[in-house]
């Protein structure tokens, strides 16, 4: 057990071999039970047991990251009771915070199949020769209008979500709350990855959990948070025009956050999440869907 940049290479090294066809079969289930259970014996309190916690929770992460669903499925459940029973959250070292919500965002990877989500609103074609032939009036825009629309038959192509889902985003949101920025921005990623993957109205839950951090009984951590989750949403198309109302005056309080503290103020990493979320906007919806906020930002 090392704490040098050997630690993160065996890391690496042991889940790309873990997960080899010829291996994963016979080894597999040894490697988790070592991990875990060496993992559980570790207690972040002391110095060398943030040493071995910080390997671990790196060996778990990248073998949920190259390892297939299939063979991950099984483990996943497991390997998210024992992340619990860690209480990472607790832990005053930033890092191993950090691990813990790139593991569960993975683990909520693994529990949901992999799609694109048909009800997320999408600017544009893919194609840029497309892009250019709309641009010059060579085209109708019927597609655009029709991507974010659902329909009967993509309702029944839904499957049931696992229960383990509404653990791994109650984990997340907690993420974004985090004193730390790069905990924040782990857990917005990881929110928007997870979104991207669930129905309609599953989705439309998770964006009004994020709306809930922006209450003046949060902290500037949770706006900044919450900003960051926002603009995850709004450039991968999972934040719908139709909840932009509900958005954009959160956004305005958010360009003018300052608290006082003291003598001091706080609230500049609000304010810049904030116009990182209004540029996100500006680059994912329409200028016909923003027209009627445009003023109200410009202010």
């Amino acid at each position: 057990v090392v704490s040098d940049k050997s630690r993160d290479a065996a890391a690496v090294l042991v889940s790309k071999f873990i997960t080899r066809p010829d291996v994963r079969q016979k080894r597999t289930a040894d490697f988790l039970d070592w991990t875990l259970s060496t993992l559980s014996k570790s207690s972040f309190q002391t110095i060398e047991g943030t040493i071995v916690m910080d390997g671990m929770l790196q060996a778990l992460a990248q073998f949920f990251k190259h390892g297939k669903r299939e063979d991950c499925l099984p483990y996943a459940s497991t390997v998210l009771e024992c992340l619990d029973n860690c209480k990472l959250f607790e832990s005053n070292q930033t890092i191993l915070r950090k691990l813990g919500v790139k593991l569960v965002q993975r683990l909520g990877l693994t529990f949901l199949k992999p799609k694109v989500a048909k009800w997320r609103y999408q600017r544009g074609f893919r194609s840029l020769a497309a892009n250019l032939q709309f641009s010059s009036g060579g085209l109708i825009p019927q597609k655009t209008e029709n991507i974010s629309i659902d329909t009967g038959e993509e309702e029944e192509e839904e499957y049931d979500i696992p229960g383990e889902i509404e653990n791994v985003i109650e984990q997340l949101l907690i993420g974004l709350k985090d004193k730390d920025t790069i905990v924040r921005w782990s857990a917005a990623k990881g929110v928007g990855r997870l979104t991207g993957r669930l129905p309609k109205e599953l989705a439309d839950d998770v964006v009004g959990s994020v709306l809930d951090c922006f209450s003046f009984q949060e902290t500037d951590n949770a706006w900044h948070g919450g900003c960051l989750a926002l603009a995850e949403l709004g450039r991968r198309g999972l934040l719908l025009p139709s909840r932009l109302s509900d958005v954009v005056p959160v956004i305005l309080k958010g360009l003018t956050y300052d608290e006082k503290r003291g003598a001091c103020s706080v609230g500049s990493n609000v304010r810049d999440s904030a116009c990182y979320v209004c540029w996100a906007f500006a680059r994912a919806y329409d200028p016909l869907e923003l027209k009627p906020f445009v003023n109200q930002i410009a202010r």
